[in-house]
């Protein structure tokens, strides 16, 4: 059994205040009949008292004491049924036992002689008074005590007052009372009597009921606690159903779809509406039915869409916590009374149906960036990757379309249509800015391959191979290409990031190697035979020229390592350069790495322009000051004290050969 809900009514009845008197007769002993029975029966009983009469009767003189008490409770406390020829002060007076007097002194009263036919004996009268609420239509009476009260603001009323005359009231009272007697007095019985009703009305009262609708064994039936309001309810006439309808339901002028009715619910109206992220159906129905009576709430950020949905819901649509809703609607009558069902339903398969449904009707047209963004906007969450992979590959080639699925979920967009592949392949290939794609992701593979680009045009041929027209813009440039790098870095494939990194790992020193040393600087100082203690001097002045120092004391060091290496290598050709060529001829590690390390900064302070983030560049005088002295100390302990070391080693070597 499953209740689709409760139908909230009240019945409007009339209060009445009855009063009103009543007697119960009971029924007459053995005892007191049989004496009665010999009053009504004096005449055969001449001169006999009524000792004698029941000896005569044969009923034993032991047993005569309780005729006696019986025989003095009629004449004494019911003298309105047995008179006596003596007052009862005679009897008293005289002492004389009512048993020994003689029958014919007695009489049967009217009364006496009634109750003795009826064989019972009118108990004293007594008054009743209470408060009840007459329901008109079912003619019941019902204790103010025990009737269930209802504010006439919360239910519908069903009005079945009427106006009848006092007299006909009564009648009906005195009728409804005396048919159920005890329920009204707990002390009578069905013998009591009312007599002498008064009525006053003093009020109107509203009786309150909730009439279950259930669905059980395909049948849905009304289920109640108060038969009378069921019955007015369904008795009311077609109008009058109508309108408490129309008070008590939700109810809409829509096309009546089949619903669950194992889900179903009574549509009562809402106390507080749908919020809803999205919804879709007829924008009719939405507005005018929907909206309008308060099923939904419409802000700034709903999606409504109108679609044609063929009637199979009033609408569908994503709460904004993000639950999945089909709303369906349908009537059903019952008495001939139409009640209106929602099935509100939340189950996510189910609004998969309507979803699938929904897709197939606008497949054909989801090229168009409007149906594309009402598909996406209606998808659940976890067919996001299914709905766009579906629109990428039908739109591949379109970037209004990718753009459009990166701007609801670029995550899943980049995911699912593999952009990153895609990216990496495009600037393998030169062919980024062939596409133009709005996403974070595209930005940096953009601005990466624009900074390569810009490169190119400076003299790179690839990673491994360039020739800068110009060292200085070219250096700037390739460090400003390594802060894009960094970003992009994880997201290569390991082979291009291999490139790049050995790009990286080379292009500094070749830079410090290759750039050309501008000559003029050079020719700033006088330097004479003995150069080191010259360039002491300077050093030493208030304001020395330390690119002009650094340049001359580089130039030194390429005198010395050329020669060295033409000792070692006839044929070089001065093919190597920077550390390679210190390496070549300075086989020792640590005094090669001292060399290398004056060396580059000697480079550092030649090109100050490009090398301002360096360490000597930002630093003070004394730390280039300090540079300059270490790089003549490294110069004179390598190239003076041990200069001639490589030839004899070359003249060693001959010698073994021959």
């Amino acid at each position: 059994m499953r209740k689709l809900g409760n139908i909230r009514l009240a019945l409007a009845s009339d209060k009445y205040q009855i009063q009103f008197q009543y007697a119960t007769p009971l029924k007459i002993d053995f005892f007191a009949l049989a004496l009665m029975e010999i009053i009504q029966r004096k005449r055969q009983f001449t001169n006999k008292t009524f000792a004698d009469v029941l000896l005569m009767l044969e009923i034993p003189a032991d047993l005569h004491n309780i005729f006696e008490d019986r025989l003095n409770t009629l004449i004494t406390e019911y003298p309105e049924m047995v008179s006596t020829e003596n007052e009862e002060e005679y009897y008293l007076y005289y002492k004389v036992s009512y048993l020994h007097c003689e029958v014919s002194y007695f009489d049967l009263t009217d009364i006496g002689v009634e109750t003795y036919l009826s064989k019972e004996i009118i108990e004293e009268t007594k008054s009743f008074s209470d408060e009840f609420i007459y329901e008109h239509s079912n003619n019941l009476l019902t204790k103010i005590q025990s009737a269930s009260f209802q504010n006439e603001n919360e239910a519908v009323i069903i009005d079945t007052r009427k106006d009848e005359a006092d007299d006909i009231l009564i009648e009906k009272f005195t009728k409804i009372i005396s048919n159920q007697i005890t329920k009204f007095i707990a002390t009578a019985n069905i013998k009591t009597r009312i007599f002498d009703m008064q009525i006053t009305p003093t009020n109107a009262v509203y009786l309150r009921d909730n009439i279950e609708v259930i669905f059980e064994n395909n049948i849905v039936n009304f289920s109640h606690k108060s038969p009378s309001i069921l019955h007015a309810f369904i008795k009311q006439q077609k109008t009058e159903k109508q309108k408490i309808r129309s008070k008590m339901f939700l109810y809409f002028d829509v096309p009546h779809n089949p619903i669950n009715l194992e889900m179903a619910t009574i549509a009562t109206k809402r106390s507080q509406p749908l919020k809803m992220k999205v919804i879709f159906g007829n924008e009719k129905i939405l507005t005018k039915e929907i909206y309008e009576k308060g099923v939904y709430e419409r802000n700034d950020s709903t999606l409504v869409y109108d679609i044609p949905n063929e009637e199979k819901f009033v609408f569908a649509g994503i709460t904004e916590n993000g639950r999945t809703l089909v709303y369906k609607y349908s009537e059903i009558e019952i008495e001939g009374y139409t009640i209106p069902l929602l099935d509100e339903d939340y189950t996510y398969n189910n609004y998969l149906k309507v979803f699938y449904d929904t897709y197939e009707q606008h497949k054909e047209l989801l090229t168009d960036k409007e149906i594309v963004k009402f598909i996406l906007n209606i998808s659940p969450r976890d067919k996001y990757k299914e709905i766009i992979k579906s629109v990428a590959e039908q739109n591949k080639n379109s970037d209004e379309i990718v753009n459009l699925l990166l701007s609801i979920n670029e995550s899943t967009t980049i995911e699912t249509l593999e952009l990153n592949k895609l990216y990496n392949k495009l600037l393998e290939e030169g062919q980024v800015n062939s596409i133009l794609h709005k996403s974070n992701l595209y930005a940096l593979y953009s601005d990466y391959s624009k900074q390569l680009n810009n490169l190119k045009d400076l003299g790179l041929e690839n990673y491994y191979s360039y020739k800068p027209k110009d060292w200085d813009g070219f250096i700037k440039e390739a460090r400003l290409l390594k802060t894009f790098y960094e970003k992009l870095r994880e997201k290569l494939t390991p082979e291009y990031k291999k490139s790049v990194d050995d790009f990286f790992a080379r292009i500094e020193d070749d830079y410090f190697d290759l750039a050309p040393i501008n000559e003029r600087v050079t020719k700033e100082l006088a330097i004479g035979d003995n150069w080191q203690s010259d360039i002491s001097k300077v050093l030493n002045k208030a304001k020395p020229n330390y690119l002009a120092i650094a340049a001359t004391i580089r130039n030194k060091y390429a005198e010395q390592l050329r020669k060295l290496e033409k000792q070692l290598d006839v044929n070089s050709g001065n093919l190597r350069q920077g550390r390679k060529l210190i390496e070549y001829v300075i086989k020792d590690n640590d005094k090669s790495n001292r060399v290398y390390s004056a060396w580059r900064n000697l480079c550092v302070l030649v090109h100050p322009e490009t090398s301002s983030e360096h360490k000597l560049i930002k630093g003070s005088d004394n730390d280039k000051k300090s540079a300059l002295t270490n790089a003549l100390s490294v110069y004179k302990l390598t190239f003076e004290d041990k200069k001639e070391k490589p030839n004899d080693g070359i003249n060693k070597s001959n010698n073994k050969k021959e």
